[in-house]
Order: structure tokens, then C-alpha cells, then sequence
């Protein structure tokens, strides 16, 4: 995940299906779970949207390991996600751009602290890397980090 191929991300959904992966997305439903734009593009520039509080309310339901898959497996997501090990916290979270005409960039995810859990999602006209670095500065502002 640190590493965003979006190549390997193309090749998984392709193992996947479009009939699963349309289950899945009904299941959890994630955004529009419009997945018409093709396979392995639907979430690239395409047909599928979400809004930032629909990310944040599927992030909520991934800490809670609330969603509707096996535990194990979101337990496994959760530790893929980790970006940044700090003795007193873990910021699981995921960048992403969406190119356009303004371009959109995310970054999603949660803070684990030895007390709480803090879950985000930003979004900004951008890069992904932008939307980290506003998120960063502002879990610093919040004193989270």
C-alpha cells in the first residue's frame, strides 16, 4: 500500500471479478459502487464515487472491524495500512489522486494512540501528497500527534 502501484491494484481487481467485487461493494456500500468504468479502472479517474464522509464513516466501521468480512482480514488490512510507527501512535492511512481537470488528492485513514482512536479523510484540489501533509499539520494542530 505505501508504495501505490496501481498496476498490482489492477492486476487484484482483475483476479477479483467484476461480479465480487460488485458484491462486495453492495455489501459494504462503498460510495456510488458504480464499478461501470471497467475493472480495473473503475476507481481511477472513472465511475466510482465517495464522498470524504463516506470515507471516514468506512474507516470508523474498518477500526470498529464492524464491516461484514472476517475479522482477520480486517485486522490484516488495518496493519497494511500503517504509514507512520511512532512510540506514541500509528497513523494507518492511504494516499490517492484522482486526476482531472483540477486533479483531487486523499488521504484516509486513522490515528491509533495508547488512548483513542482518531479517524480522517481529506481531500483537496491536489495531490494525495498534499492532502497528507494538510492532514499531518492539522493532527499536529489538534495535539493528536
Amino acid at each position: 500500500m505505501r508504495e501505490s502501484a496501481i498496476w498490482y491494484y489492477q492486476a487484484l481487481a482483475r483476479d477479483i471479478g467484476p461480479d465480487r467485487m460488485q458484491s462486495n461493494l453492495n455489501r459494504i456500500q462503498y460510495g456510488n459502487q458504480d464499478i461501470s468504468g471497467g475493472i480495473d479502472r473503475f476507481w481511477l479517474n472513472s465511475s466510482l464515487n465517495i464522498s470524504a464522509q463516506e470515507q471516514a464513516s468506512f474507516m470508523e466501521n474498518l477500526v470498529e472491524e464492524t464491516l461484514p468480512f472476517h475479522e482477520q482480514t480486517m485486522k490484516t488490512v488495518k496493519r497494511m495500512m500503517i504509514d507512520n510507527e511512532q512510540d506514541d501512535y500509528t497513523i494507518h492511512g492511504k494516499t490517492g489522486t484522482r486526476l482531472s481537470d483540477l486533479g483531487l488528492g486523499w488521504y484516509v485513514g486513522y490515528v491509533e494512540t495508547d488512548k483513542t482512536e482518531w479517524v480522517f479523510a481529506t481531500n483537496v484540489d491536489g495531490s494525495g501528497s498534499t492532502a497528507k501533509t494538510i492532514t499531518l499539520d492539522c493532527l499536529e494542530e489538534l495535539e493528536i500527534l
